[in-house]
């Protein structure tokens, strides 16, 4: 009786995993990508696999109890298992996430040569995140029923998940920073190597860190410090590869988002300082030297408005000097932590610039349509920013290559926004709404003006490639 009844609340559970699961799988996913479907199917697997623990353990004659109820209660984790997992793709759904901003998207992913299977959600949060599961996440299990082999099998891995912010936070002109994400998703494929560039500034580094907290450095903290740094590097690297791609906007995108999400130092573990962040970058904004143009002479030309290096982003904090910085990590961190994350700043200043050339070399080897030059700002600007401002968005382009006109990219979309944004507000006509007051309002409608440009300009571009 008991065994039935564990059988019966197992069922149970499952049957309304199922009933949601294919309320889903009858889901239109924004762009009609199949990454959400083939997760489903994985889920889809995952039920299946837990209903056929529990009916051998009702039909299967040579089993004990105790094995029975080993069958059922591994059903019970399968289930939980396809319950967490259903979770992931929650924010997937088309009422979620803007429609027409998810195939520019992907196709930046798919012009990046990043061809895993992926899928795209909003959160209620103010966050971008790039998750990544793996074939083995999915497997181990005993038994598992054809239908999650076969899902399993369709899946190009590793499984990419990109989550932006929801609601009032998915403001479309800082989507620029799935172009960071989307930098997490290659930097594997990138061969850096920044501890051989400068072996020098590495013994530096530990020499530095042993001396700021006073510690005698052994193997464990070796490799803390290699984890902290790799994770700087990354996220360096990942800052570097959207920079290529979509230049300015992703240098306002970055820090005003910070600004907006995440005050204070935005020191970490897992991440380097704010102001480290974008007093790099900015000597990238600045730099005439490659195309004798910089991204600041343009944005100086077309708005008569200096690009400073706080221009949207203000209340970020900068780090204090190291002792003090020192000082106030340690109060939430171990002195060696402390220590680590105060001497990496100076050591990552000089090897930067072999971060940002190296990942600019693989683009250009792998992806040199997609990189997004001043030259290129300022052809930009010229032919679409006063049209934006009487509310006509960037829809087509002349192809450099052959002058016909094509969809414009996603990267030219974002920095006329920003433009738009940043200098040329006021010029934006609208009508009086219900809430807010001009301002928002003018807002309001670059934002859906924006959006409206990435979907006829994909509609123009998924045009061209089917005639």
């Amino acid at each position: 009786m008991k065994i039935q009844a564990a059988r019966r609340a197992n069922r149970l559970f499952l049957a309304r995993l199922e009933a949601q699961t294919a309320a889903l799988q009858r889901e239109v996913f924004p762009g009609r990508l199949p990454g959400p479907y083939r997760w489903l199917d994985i889920v889809r697997g995952l039920i299946d696999t837990a209903q056929q623990y529990l009916q051998r353990s009702e039909t299967d004659p040579t089993l004990t109890d105790d094995r029975r109820r080993e069958l059922i209660n591994d059903a019970a984790k399968v289930a939980q298992f396809a319950f967490d997992s259903l979770t992931d793709i929650r924010g997937a759904e088309a009422s979620e996430f803007p429609h027409a901003v998810v195939r520019p998207l992907k196709r930046w992913m798919d012009d990046l040569g990043i061809n895993e299977t992926s899928f795209f959600r909003a959160e209620y949060l103010a966050n971008y995140e790039l998750a990544r599961w793996e074939e083995r996440y999915f497997t181990g299990m005993r038994d598992p029923a054809p239908t999650l082999v076969a899902a399993l099998k369709k899946v190009t891995w590793p499984f990419l998940r990109i989550t932006v912010p929801g609601r009032a936070l998915g403001m479309f002109p800082y989507f620029a920073l799935v172009a960071h994400e989307a930098g997490h998703a290659i930097y594997p494929k990138i061969a850096l190597d920044v501890q051989a560039h400068n072996p020098a500034a590495l013994s530096q580094l530990a020499v530095s860190i042993q001396n700021r907290c006073g510690i005698s450095l052994q193997q464990q903290h070796l490799i803390e410090i290699r984890k902290i740094l790799s994770a700087w590097i990354e996220e360096l690297a990942a800052d570097a590869i959207a920079y290529h791609i979509s230049g300015p906007a992703f240098y306002f995108s970055s820090f005003g988002f910070f600004q907006i999400s995440n005050p204070g130092f935005g020191i970490g573990k897992s991440h380097p300082p704010h102001d480290l962040r974008r007093s790099l970058l900015y000597a990238k904004i600045i730099d005439s030297s490659v195309y004798g143009l910089s991204f600041a002479d343009v944005f100086l030309s077309r708005t008569k408005n200096n690009l400073d290096h706080d221009i949207n982003s203000p209340g970020i904090i900068a780090c204090p000097p190291a002792d003090q910085l020192f000082h106030f990590l340690s109060i939430n961190n171990h002195q060696f932590i402390a220590a680590t994350m105060v001497e990496c700043i100076p050591y990552l200043s000089t090897v930067y610039n072999y971060i940002f050339n190296e990942t600019r070399k693989y683009l250009e080897a792998n992806s040199p349509s997609l990189i997004y030059t001043p030259n290129k700002f300022n052809t930009d600007l010229e032919q679409y920013l006063s049209p934006l401002c009487l509310l006509i968005p960037p829809i087509e382009m002349p192809d450099p290559s052959t002058g016909k006109m094509v969809g414009a990219s996603l990267s030219t979309i974002l920095n006329v926004g920003w433009v738009a944004l940043l200098a040329r507000l006021d010029e934006i006509r609208v009508q009086p709404s219900e809430f807010g007051n001009e301002e928002t309002w003018k807002m309001e409608r670059l934002h859906s003006l924006l959006v409206k440009a990435a979907e006829l300009s994909d509609a123009r571009r998924s045009w061209e490639e089917a005639v």
